[in-house]
């Protein structure tokens, strides 16, 4: 749905992606809200639900990334704030319209708040807003479902997941904040320079535990 279906679809009009756009969310919805309901296990689920959110959308190989980019930032801003930041209302609501919003988050995105805020402090900050938090929440959702699961889970699918957040983490670092031009009434996407440290320390890890997995796994034998 997401890819092949999707394409099928041309611009109804100068930047107007909505028909390819609607197959992009259905493809979402499927694996999230009937994939995972049945498989809550499967680690390499969550790294396709990552994957939609860090590619489709996240970068720009579709024709209309950035209008699947607006149509998901205008799904989000009302729930995480204008800074895409905004946890507290949505973990202690203290409005009908907060406990709506915390209610939207959970039943229709499958999101935990508390969760989404926890990832933020470790991997962000995050603008909420933007596609990368999202591939970056449902990897390290798949890596806890691994976590509880050891017996389950393949050494190298672990992997690619990680692969998920830290590739992720680097597009957020390139393009991972949103510039509005009130007196244009355009929006461009700039780096979002605060993530330098732990996009470094990221890519850092994941150099040292590729290095540790060689060392650990001899080479296979034979002749060639």
């Amino acid at each position: 749905m997401a890819y092949n279906i999707s394409v099928k679809f041309k611009e109804n009009g100068p930047g107007d992606f909505s028909d390819r756009w609607r197959w992009v969310e259905r493809g979402i919805e499927l694996l999230r809200d009937e994939g995972l309901r049945y498989n809550p296990n499967d680690i390499l689920q969550y790294r396709e639900l990552a994957w939609f959110f860090q590619h489709k959308m996240g970068q720009n190989l579709d024709d209309g990334n950035a209008y699947y980019k607006q149509q998901w930032a205008a799904e989000m801003e009302p729930l995480f704030g204008p800074k895409g930041t905004n946890f507290s209302a949505l973990i202690n609501p203290t409005t009908a319209e907060a406990r709506t919003n915390a209610q939207v988050l959970r039943e229709k995105y499958k999101m935990d708040a508390a969760f989404a805020q926890k990832l933020d402090q470790q991997y962000g900050p995050l603008d909420w807003r933007l596609p990368e938090a999202h591939a970056i929440y449902w990897g390290a959702r798949g890596l806890e479902a691994a976590k509880e699961n050891p017996g389950k889970t393949k050494v190298d699918d672990k992997i690619t997941v990680e692969r998920n957040i830290y590739q992720s983490m680097l597009q957020a670092f390139h393009h991972g904040r949103i510039i509005e031009d009130p007196f244009n009434q355009t929006v461009t996407l700039e780096p979002n320079l605060d993530l330098i440290p732990k996009v470094n320390d990221a890519y850092e890890k994941s150099c040292r535990r590729t290095r540790t997995i060689a060392i650990i796994s001899p080479p296979p034998t034979g002749i060639f």
